[in-house]
């Protein structure tokens, strides 16, 4: 699948976990822009409550869910300004979501669908930098 394929099969799509959520939507278009298979064996949305998610990878908060899984996958965290392709946590609406860096826009899945983030909500930027831990 190609962004542009993921971007669009999110587009319209009412946010449900386990099936249409930040996460998924992310781990989508790293798998769409990376060429590597985002591989967790506590993620695989099959989830259906973002507890549930938590709770399978004893994280406390999506900060450290996210971060587990990106760590296991190859990506680092850098203290610099996102580029294309990174994964982004984000606040919105006092929230916190996954995100993706597409070109000079941040975007995520919400209740309406694809959205775009104001780069000022940025809170953590991590990036692809070598070999998955999960991946085979």
């Amino acid at each position: 699948m190609t962004l542009e394929e993921v971007i669009l099969k999110y587009r319209k799509r009412k946010f449900k976990y386990g099936d249409s959520d930040c996460c998924l939507f992310t781990k989508d278009c790293i798998e769409a822009t990376q060429n590597i298979k985002i591989s967790h064996p506590k993620y695989d949305g099959s989830f259906k409550t973002l507890r549930d998610n938590f709770k399978a990878q004893n994280a406390k908060n999506i900060n450290q869910f996210i971060e587990g899984i990106l760590l296991d996958n190859g990506f680092i965290e850098v203290n610099e300004k996102a580029l294309p392709n990174d994964v982004l946590l984000v606040k919105n609406k006092n929230k916190v979501l996954a995100a993706f860096q597409v070109d000079r826009f941040c975007v995520s899945v919400s209740t309406n669908g694809i959205i775009q983030i104001d780069p000022s909500s940025i809170l953590r930027v991590f990036r692809f930098k070598g070999k998955s831990t999960c991946h085979q």
